[in-house]
């Protein structure tokens, strides 16, 4: 299971400082872990190690426009963190994340998963904050989206049925954008 899980926006405010974290998993549920909803949540100086299918430290299912709620990860080290399926660091279906997530001065070392290293997002303009950005894109895979426009190629079918997390099918020529 992730660190954390999903926000739902009760009250208060949650502190943890020199938290590490080694050897979690997640398989279709939460199994170990922390599980918290929360309001405010600062986590400072945690080092991490473990893996899960979708966001070992952050699996955010939603978090709304007007929520208050926050979550501050600050001066914190991740190693050997991986995931299964999507998202290395943190899995987000939250089309506001953005506005509530931020990684302060974080460092990411040996982050494997099929698809975003650390960060996988609706899509760009939703991703967590991350202090050192460009510095974190140097690495290639680090963040995924899916893509949000595909655009077929004049010498290509004429259309085709596609599922999340599908691979384009042969034949098939195009452009996708994030």
């Amino acid at each position: 299971m992730a660190f954390i899980m999903n926000t739902n926006e009760h009250k208060g405010i949650s502190y943890f400082k020199n938290v590490e974290q080694r050897n979690t998993g997640n398989i279709n549920g939460m199994t170990d872990g922390v599980y918290l909803k929360m309001d405010k949540l600062k986590v400072n100086n945690i080092i991490s190690q473990g893996g899960s299918e979708y966001g070992t430290i952050l699996n955010i299912k939603d978090i709304g426009d007007k929520s208050q709620g926050y979550v501050d990860v600050i001066n914190s080290y991740f190693e050997n963190i991986n995931a299964s399926i999507y998202g290395g660091v943190v899995f987000s279906l939250g089309e506001y994340t953005n506005k509530h997530v931020r990684f302060e001065e974080c460092v990411f070392k040996n982050t494997t998963v099929s698809i975003g290293g650390i960060s996988f997002s609706l899509d760009k303009k939703s991703e967590p904050y991350f202090s050192n950005i460009d510095e974190i894109r140097k690495t290639e895979g680090a963040f995924a989206t899916n893509p949000t426009k595909v655009i077929l190629n004049s010498n290509s079918k004429d259309k085709f049925i596609l599922f999340s997390g599908e691979k384009i099918p042969e034949g098939i020529t195009c452009n996708y954008y994030l």
